[in-house]
């Protein structure tokens, strides 16, 4: 499903924090780029460690922060259709 209104999505933020949980144990960050492979582009996944909201190694300074970011991966991949 493929809209610019956020609420037709099926799928949110709080839905793929559950899922980074149940399959680490632990709420990771994750991002997603598109990189040209050949003539055809490809998502590549990373997951990188989350240590702790407001630390100085964290890229979120509190959860919301960090529900914002996966709110926004996850609307990214819809846009792209992934």
């Amino acid at each position: 499903n493929n809209t610019d209104d956020d609420d037709d999505l099926d799928f949110d933020g709080y839905q793929l924090r559950d899922i980074i949980i149940e399959k680490w144990g632990i709420p990771l960050d994750i991002e997603f780029q598109r990189i040209p492979i050949g003539t055809k582009p490809t998502i590549y996944c990373t997951i990188m460690p989350n240590v702790g909201f407001g630390t100085q190694f964290a890229r979120h300074s509190n959860e919301l922060n960090y529900l914002m970011h996966l709110q926004g991966v996850v609307e990214i991949l819809y846009k792209y259709e992934q």
